[in-house]
């Protein structure tokens, strides 16, 4: 059966040559192993084989592939750390603007943690909820994002330089840019609900780029699917459902092009008033089409609370790191309120990862119920939660909330 949720991945219990293909490539060609260095974009980290993997009982693999069984001693998140030397260590210490400095590289503060009371170990500084904007992204600009599926998540990547969504966070970080979102199914964290612990359904994360810290800040929302159809959760799906290639380390780089090819374009400047011509039906049916097409990645129907478990840690894959940032550095804030979705549209998020693009590639994962990495050990690493008394809604303070576009109060009823 499978082992316990908590307790950390280096507890799991190694099973020697545990995929059964023992020594021939995917298509029956013979194994040359021991070269491998897998290195997915954009990270900087190379790692090297270690010498302890060059065995010949080694199961061939493709540069960059890893799996989510805790009983594969070869690719599984037991051995990340050995392909992947973000995925085992962090940093331990930071300087009084809160970078990372470079030489206290330690035990690894890795994600996922389990949320719940116990290790809690700062208060909550925050004085204002987290602050978002929309910004101009739309579902129908082919120039604002770019959708994809990997071996193990829904992404979308926001590609339109000065027109992506943003937030401010509290304790000091200010305006940052989304840079993508994944959706992850089960959910990557585990949550103390009623003395238990609990994997939800999914995970919605929001990964920012918080440059002048050189940290990647991310918001993550758990996903309950005993609810109603969620349209915009929808909106979403039904673009993941026109992907047709698999995102993978072997074309990564041409993703990593294509999302940055928009990135360098200058964006089109306004006419001056006096030489825009007079509006036309056609105007205002784009003007329709717009308001339409727009999409908010935080609207409360995403993200139903503004209060979170907060802890730093890692990415929760490999490489684990993000951009040439140092490893352990991540800023997690974990919202504590789940979205609601639909048990239909969970199977189609099931069925657009298992049985997408990705179905029959090389580095596809037939992973069964391991599809979730092992809860991580906390390593002295600072972890608190802030709650509904921890600071008002920022509508409370001016006096007015306008139910129908902000959290109100009534949400926390």
């Amino acid at each position: 059966g499978p082992p316990p949720l908590g307790g950390g991945g280096a507890k799991a219990t190694v099973r020697d040559g545990a995929t059964s293909n023992t020594g021939t490539n995917m298509d029956g060609t013979a194994v040359i192993r021991g070269t491998a260095r897998p290195t997915p974009a954009p990270t900087t980290a190379k790692p090297t084989l270690p010498p302890a993997f060059k065995d010949p009982n080694m199961p061939y693999r493709p540069q960059g592939y890893f799996n989510y069984d805790p009983f594969d001693g070869y690719y599984g998140p037991v051995a990340w750390s050995k392909w992947f030397p973000g995925c085992g260590v962090g940093v331990t210490e930071f300087d009084q603007s809160g970078v990372g400095i470079e030489g206290s590289i330690g035990d690894g503060r890795q994600a996922p943690i389990h949320l719940g009371e116990d290790g809690m170990n700062v208060e909550c500084e925050a004085t204002h909820e987290i602050r978002t904007r929309a910004a101009e992204f739309s579902l129908c600009d082919d120039e604002a994002g770019l959708f994809s599926i990997t071996p193990s998540r829904l992404r979308l990547d926001f590609t339109a330089k000065n027109r992506n969504p943003w937030t401010d966070l509290p304790d000091g970080f200010g305006a940052m840019d989304a840079k993508y979102l994944e959706i992850a199914y089960p959910a990557i964290h585990t949550i103390e609900e009623n003395g238990r612990r609990k994997r939800y359904d999914a995970e919605y994360t929001i990964v920012h780029d918080f440059e002048r810290r050189k940290k990647a800040t991310l918001i993550s929302i758990l996903i309950d699917a005993t609810g109603f159809r969620n349209e915009r959760f929808q909106d979403l799906l039904d673009e993941w459902s026109k992907v047709d290639t698999c995102r993978t380390p072997a074309n990564e780089k041409q993703f990593f092009e294509e999302i940055h090819r928009f990135d360098r374009r200058k964006l089109r400047a306004e006419p001056p008033k006096e030489h825009q011509q007079p509006e036309t039906q056609d105007d205002t049916t784009n003007k329709h089409r717009d308001l339409a097409c727009a999409f908010n990645i935080y609207h409360r129907t995403l993200m139903p609370s503004t209060y979170y478990y907060a802890y730093q840690g890692s990415l929760p894959e490999p490489p684990c790191t993000y951009k040439d940032y140092l490893p352990g550095t991540s800023e997690w804030r974990v919202i504590n309120k789940p979205m609601k979705i639909s048990p239909e549209q969970l199977e189609q998020l099931k069925a657009l990862v298992e049985f997408g693009p990705c179905k029959d590639s090389e580095f596809a994962q037939d992973m069964g119920v391991w599809r979730a990495r092992p809860v991580q050990e906390s390593n002295a690493r600072s972890y608190w939660q802030c709650k509904r008394d921890s600071f008002p809604l920022d509508c409370e303070k001016d006096g007015y909330c306008d139910c129908d576009a902000v959290l109100c109060p009534e949400d926390f009823a």
